[in-house]
């Protein structure tokens, strides 16, 4: 390799000619001794940490089975109809935002995180969001939820209103599971702090274990598996573990997750959701005079009691 007379680059594209990049493995120069490359892998192999050499020394991407989600995994929960499924308005619903220019919704229905069937996967322009959360709250029982309260606060606070507090703004933030956060002149409930990496692990883990269901998802197949297989898990032995994203394209991932956080909430932070449709008031947790007022105007459904 370190005689150049033996090598030279050859583009896989040679019709690009305004910009032009090659790949340099440490197999493609001299660059890289074979003793150092052999050194580092028994390095971070005694630390067991083979990531790091794939990424540091062989300049590439290392994933293993508990790293990222694989296809056959994801297609498992895919149902065999991708159409909406007649609509149950009894059972328990959560809804899982993930805000932005284009927002990604999802609809859950069951009543813990492990046996979770998701009937909706929706694409909606961010101006057109508060019409469908508010067809969502109208046509579903739905119990609660949340989304993403960065960097569209307001937009997460007004989902909150329009939702009667049922949907929670949620920022990525704390090593603790749920903290809610409150006014501090009112005491009122504002939003919650939830773990990142625990959220998306439940999302893995439910999906990896099968446990959950996945329809409505129209002609999505291929975007949903795309953004579960959007980012890898990194377990660098120095710090806590946490989700790397890969391209971006991982906006379902975080609807899944805040809609996970949605039931985490239930479970968690006891009188925060009650059911809308069986309950006229709010008892625990403080959801402000507001809400709570709210609240108290929701009257049971006919037959639904």
């Amino acid at each position: 390799l370190g005689n150049t007379e033996n090598r030279e680059w050859v583009p896989r594209f040679a019709s690009r000619t305004h910009a032009r990049g090659y790949r340099v493995s440490p197999f493609s120069t001299d660059r890289l001794s074979i003793q150092y490359i052999i050194t580092q892998m028994l390095r971070y192999k005694s630390r067991d940490y083979m990531r790091g050499w794939y990424n540091t020394v062989l300049g590439e991407a290392f994933t293993d089975g508990n790293s990222r989600l694989s296809e056959a995994d994801i297609d498992a929960c895919f149902s065999t109809s991708s159409e909406i499924p007649p609509i149950d308005a009894g059972k328990p619903t959560w809804i899982g935002i993930d805000i932005g220019q284009v927002c990604h919704l999802t609809v859950g229905q069951g009543n813990d995180v492990d046996n979770l069937h998701v009937v909706r996967f929706l694409e909606v322009p961010i101006k057109d969001l508060n019409e469908t959360v508010e067809q969502m709250l109208a046509t579903y029982n739905v119990i609660g939820g949340a989304c993403d309260r960065f960097p569209y606060t307001p937009n997460a606070d007004e989902l909150f209103l329009l939702s009667k507090g049922r949907i929670l703004p949620v920022e990525y933030r704390g090593q603790k599971s749920v903290n809610l956060v409150t006014d501090q002149v009112t005491g009122d409930v504002i939003y919650a702090q939830m773990n990142r990496t625990q959220l998306l692990d439940m999302v893995v883990a439910a999906v990896r274990r099968k446990r959950w269901i996945f329809s409505g998802y129209m002609a999505q197949k291929s975007m949903i598996r795309d953004h579960l297989r959007d980012m890898v898990r990194d377990e660098n032995p120095e710090k806590e573990a946490s989700w790397v994203k890969l391209t971006g394209n991982d906006h379902y991932f975080h609807a899944l997750a805040f809609l996970v956080g949605g039931i985490r909430l239930k479970e968690t932070q006891r009188g925060l959701y009650d059911d809308p449709r069986t309950t006229v008031s709010i008892v625990g947790a403080n959801m402000g005079s507001v809400q709570s007022q709210l609240f108290s105007k929701l009257k049971p459904s006919p037959g639904l009691i």
